[in-house]
């Protein structure tokens, strides 16, 4: 498996339980920033990771495949506020949180399968 595959997956995990510690462990300030500290560290990374495994990707017009990438951040930012405000409505922050890091995790396990649908070079 190629080395950002890993990266991605390793990421979005660390995304997800950064997530759900932080939550778990809102009453220990020592352990909340810690979980913090994870949470914006694979965040961080993922941004930088996306756009690179994008821009590899692309044959052509390279620039606007960078661009498409911030976009479909954006909108997938936009979409979570979304969702996650309706689930905050209708429950609690906490599971809002748990949801978003429940979907993270599917995310780093549906990785290695969208890898295999790019076409061969």
């Amino acid at each position: 498996m190629e080395s950002a595959v890993k990266a991605n997956i390793l990421f979005c995990l660390m995304l997800g339980a950064g997530a759900v510690s932080a939550v778990l462990f809102a009453g220990q300030l020592i352990l909340f920033v810690a979980s913090l500290v994870i949470w914006g560290v694979a965040h961080t990374a993922l941004f930088p990771l996306g756009q690179i495994r994008v821009i590899n990707a692309a044959r052509s017009g390279k620039a606007l495949a960078g661009t498409l990438n911030i976009s479909a951040c954006n909108s997938g930012i936009a979409a979570g506020a979304m969702l996650g405000g309706w689930t905050i409505d209708f429950s609690e922050i906490t599971a809002a949180i748990l949801a978003a890091s429940v979907l993270i995790v599917l995310c780093a396990f549906a990785t290695p399968a969208v890898e295999r649908l790019r076409p061969a070079a």
